[in-house]
């Protein structure tokens, strides 16, 4: 029954990561499309974020909701609503701590499956094993967000 329980423990911390990660860049998208139109009238351009960030997703979504910020400069004299677009900005950022501390849970709740199984002692396979389950869950992460997604509900749907 033990194995049982940190096996549930596991896969629980670790969806704590990788879906409150989603919905902060939804709230960040959200707010980020509220301001569009606002910015696309204006004349200064903001860059891309690079997809590099996706190597440190909380980081990610803190530098998304910067460039979000900076969108706003410009709706601000729009008929964009400042309380919606801020508010949306500070969910985001509330559901990357819950991310982050899912992230933490997470290398805890492996840990202890490794002392389970005799492996308590090697930090570097508590280490890789952290750092593929957090690169598995970006591209999960990544595919909700996709185009390619998007079509494939909306085909099932049709």
């Amino acid at each position: 029954m033990k194995i049982f329980i940190a096996w549930l423990g596991f896969f629980g911390d670790w969806l704590l990561f990788v879906f409150p990660l989603y919905q902060g860049l939804l709230d960040v998208t959200e707010g980020s499309d509220m301001l569009k139109n606002a910015h696309s009238s204006g004349k200064k351009r903001n860059r891309m974020i690079s997809s590099l960030l996706w190597l440190l997703p909380p980081l990610k979504v803190l530098i998304e909701r910067r460039r979000v910020r900076q969108i706003s400069k410009y709706a601000l004299n729009q008929s964009v609503d400042f309380n919606k677009v801020y508010r949306k900005l500070n969910v985001a950022t509330a559901w990357v701590y819950v991310s982050l501390a899912g992230v933490l849970n997470g290398i805890v709740a492996t840990e202890e499956l490794l002392e389970i199984y005799n492996y308590g002692d090697n930090w570097w396979i508590l280490l890789i094993t952290s750092l593929l389950i957090v690169f598995i869950g970006i591209k999960i992460i990544q595919y909700f967000v996709s185009d390619k997604r998007k079509k494939h509900v909306f085909d099932e749907l049709s």
